[in-house]
């Protein structure tokens, strides 16, 4: 790098002893690197250009020649910039302008977040000043944090660190509250909702029924008081109680749909972003209302490293339709609608699954009305804390019973 500074040249020796020249270089301090002899008269090296006056003169004192065959370096490269005083000002502005913009926030980056979206973060800091195009050495690291900190109590500790006009904001959020389950606790499992009961599995407590038995909404299906010969234990009811259980399920839609019909004409409006402004470069945007369809394209302006800068075209295609209406037929009605009764189910069950339905269709006042009766085996049991006083009413009905 600093011979490329200082400017090299590349010198072709020829003579009968073209050796002798390069030690009569070296004894008079004439730096000399790269020697290659090419056949026994001719030796290529390589001198600084300052020295190719000395170099001619002891050459010739050897009886041999120099010739030049290349120069390199900055002036010899560039010195044609001399001639052209703006542009070597327009050179140096340009780079006296990048060093200048590095101590601006072009970029900004988030990390360490999982619970709280990256948006709040960025919208939060951009409240403490933090944002695209801000002067990057004002920012007083240990103040901003504090600041952050209190406006986001979901963070336990905030970072950020400046490289150039990239900042990295590092975070650590705090751990979120554990909900375990109190098992010292006595409870009962009761049931849900009506049903058939068709498997018991108990893992703590009394059961209270068995497979066959049919059960109401509310009623004991395992105890938390365990009753025996000596004395009774409380503890908490744990188990899967499965049951036939039945749903009766109206759904309905219109028995006619409207269909869109796509025009020819097609609209383009393009809208360059930067950071929070919208500059319109083509089209309109209120020209078709809502009977059209809007599909939006974002182009991001990225630098080398995929960081994302707040600079973005985006071009909005709009495609005019008119509204047609067409009649459903019963068969495909049918089928949307049955498949909505078996969802609307299926959100129901916490555990378990459909075994089988039978259904009814027929059109009301424009819409195509589904009664369906939907048969499942689900997980009815649910734990509710037990009352040791109805607890023992309940026993002593129990026992008169």
């Amino acid at each position: 790098m600093m011979r490329y500074l200082r400017g090299y040249a590349q010198i072709m020796i020829s003579g009968a002893e073209p050796e002798r020249c390069l030690n009569m270089f070296a004894a008079c301090d004439v730096a000399f690197w790269a020697p290659e002899k090419t056949d026994a008269l001719h030796l290529r090296c390589r001198i600084y250009q300052k020295d190719l006056d000395a170099a001619n003169r002891l050459a010739s004192a050897a009886m041999c020649t120099v010739e030049t065959e290349l120069q390199r370096g900055l002036y010899s490269e560039y010195r044609g910039l001399l001639r052209r005083p703006l542009l070597l000002l327009g050179v140096a502005g340009a780079f006296a302008v990048t060093f200048f913009l590095q101590n601006f926030i072009w970029v900004i980056t988030v990390s360490g977040n999982e619970q709280i979206p990256t948006e709040q973060i960025l919208l939060t800091l951009e409240q403490e000043g933090v944002t695209f195009g801000a002067w990057g050495p004002s920012f007083e690291q240990e103040s901003l944090k504090n600041r952050m900190l209190n406006r986001l109590p979901q963070l336990r500790w905030l970072a950020l660190n400046r490289t150039g006009a990239i900042a990295r904001v590092l975070t650590s959020e705090r751990e979120g509250e554990k909900h375990t389950v109190d098992r010292a606790a006595v409870s009962n499992l009761i049931a849900k909702r009506p049903g058939v009961i068709t498997r018991v599995s108990v893992l703590n407590g009394f059961a209270a029924v068995q497979p066959g038995d049919a059960v109401i909404t509310g009623q004991l299906l395992v105890s938390g008081f365990m009753d025996w010969t000596t004395h009774t234990q409380a503890t908490r009811a744990l188990g899967e109680i499965y049951a036939d259980t039945f749903y009766d399920i109206t759904v309905k839609q219109p028995s006619c749909v409207q269909k869109k019909t796509y025009t020819r004409e097609e609209f383009k409006v393009r809208t360059l972003i930067f950071g929070r402004k919208r500059i319109k470069l083509t089209g309109k945007s209120g020209i078709l209302g809502t009977t059209c369809d809007t599909m939006i394209k974002t182009r991001s302006l990225t630098l080398p490293g995929g960081y994302l800068l707040p600079v973005a075209l985006e071009t909005v295609t709009l495609r005019p339709y008119t509204l047609t209406e067409e009649p459903v037929s019963q068969k495909t009605a049918e089928h949307v609608l049955q498949s909505a009764a078996k969802a609307a189910v299926a959100r129901q069950l916490v555990a378990g699954s459909i075994k089988g339905e039978s259904h009814t269709i027929q059109q009301n006042n424009g819409a195509l009305v589904l009664r369906a009766d939907i048969f499942c085996e689900e997980m009815i049991a649910v734990s509710i804390p037990a009352d040791p006083l109805r607890e023992e009413e309940t026993n002593g009905e129990s026992d008169q019973r």
